[in-house]
């Protein structure tokens, strides 16, 4: 009985993430860290954009968070929302 009581994780569809974000290479340095590594974000890395927010992540860290939630680091917005 006790293991229909575990929570389980809701993740965005391949397809959400398309729609809501944008995957890019940097093109100039940013003063600004990942908030999920707190590395620099610095010119040639990978990173994905989250449309609705615009908060920016290294593509490794997003992808990994995104594999165990939907809302964004930063300000829990809901990424399945446009």
């Amino acid at each position: 009985m006790e293991d229909l009581f575990q929570n389980v994780p809701i993740i965005p569809t391949q397809e959400q993430l398309r729609n809501n974000t944008s995957v890019s290479r940097l093109t100039e340095d940013l003063d600004d860290n990942c908030a999920i590594c707190q590395d620099p974000l610095i010119i040639n890395q990978d990173v994905r954009t989250l449309n609705h927010c615009q908060h920016i992540f290294h593509l490794d860290c997003i992808n990994t968070w995104f594999g165990r939630n939907i809302h964004c680091p930063c300000c829990r917005h809901d990424i399945r929302v446009p």
